[in-house]
């Protein structure tokens, strides 16, 4: 899950500034507290930010369950929690989130980019921001996950959200992300080959990969 990968990253450089750009069409931000589902893939900001949000709490939640979130928000050797802050996180294009998320993002006061923003201010400009904002970080991980892009676009992915990306969007973001002096990291999930017909999920991913990331070797 994408905790894990950016406990590595925060292993790596445990005394650094890092950054993290989650680029999703969700926020996982809940917790076992606030989750209707219990699910863990709703869950990694939480877990990287250490953040129960037990305000917002919906059921009751089994000592076990607790004993094991409680381990897993210190995942890595150095079981550094949090691994990020609020003001470390910038959001973009996230679309699908529950009353419980939307909270915590307010309470939180977490940066995010929503649709209309995009579309308002156009992906490159969005990104220049996003780049300004972060441009006396350390370090910077992004995440991409495929349920981001557009539904016509992400038929290969088990949470499609209307009103996302464009294939020319997330390439633009990407590569100004990866031109980023202090980026580090890209992460990319979610793509489901079980329903992937035909790998056109994938071989969009390697398409924006290919257009946006500078490797010779392509």
């Amino acid at each position: 899950m994408q905790q894990v990968f950016f406990a590595g990253f925060r292993e790596a450089y445990p005394d650094k500034k890092l950054g993290l750009i989650w680029i999703d069409a969700h926020g996982d931000i809940h917790s076992p507290y606030t989750s209707p589902s219990g699910n863990m893939h709703g869950m990694p900001i939480a877990i990287l930010l250490g953040e129960d949000n037990r305000e917002n709490q919906i059921k009751p939640v089994k000592p076990e369950v607790i004993k094991n979130w409680e381990r897993i928000k210190r995942t890595g050797k150095r079981k550094i929690t949090p691994k990020l802050l609020p003001q470390d996180i910038v959001y973009v294009d996230i679309r699908s989130l529950e009353k419980q998320e939307w909270e915590t993002l307010k309470k939180l006061k977490i940066k995010y980019y929503p649709p209309e923003d995009l579309q308002k201010k156009g992906a490159h400009k969005t990104a220049k921001e996003i780049e300004k904002y972060f441009e006396h970080y350390d370090a910077v991980y992004v995440s991409f996950d495929v349920d981001s892009l557009d539904p016509s676009i992400s038929k290969g992915t088990g949470t499609p959200v209307p009103g996302g990306l464009s294939l020319d969007e997330a390439k633009e973001l990407l590569k100004v992300f990866t031109r980023m002096p202090n980026f580090k990291s890209l992460e990319i999930t979610e793509v489901n080959p079980l329903l992937d017909n035909e790998n056109k999920m994938a071989n969009a991913v390697v398409n924006i990969l290919r257009e946006s990331l500078v490797i010779e070797s392509w």
